[in-house]
């Protein structure tokens, strides 16, 4: 059994391409895994839409935002640790 086994994890910027990959190696040691995700106006998961129906099921999605205290108190209510990787995304134009 390893560090992450049966531990509850909130991951933010879980639906981008790092946190995405991260959810799923949480997944694959056994994590019970919840993601903060921006509710953008259309529900999109992302990257999060990548994995394997099997692992989409797995992960509990909370929509919210993290500049708002309501929305984190609740997305890590429950949790035993947290990975935040969530940001303001930006990509340039070249």
């Amino acid at each position: 059994m390893g560090e992450w086994q049966s531990k509850k994890v909130l991951v933010t910027g879980g639906t981008g391409f790092i946190g995405s990959h991260v959810v799923q190696a949480l997944l694959a040691e056994g994590a019970r895994v919840r993601v903060l995700a921006h509710y953008n106006g259309g529900g999109h998961l992302g990257n999060l839409a990548e994995l394997a129906p099997q692992e989409r099921a797995e992960v509990e999605v909370v929509w919210g935002d993290l500049r708002d205290p309501d929305s984190v108190r609740r997305a890590v209510q429950g949790m035993e640790r947290v990975l935040h990787l969530g940001a303001l995304i930006s990509i340039p134009y070249s």
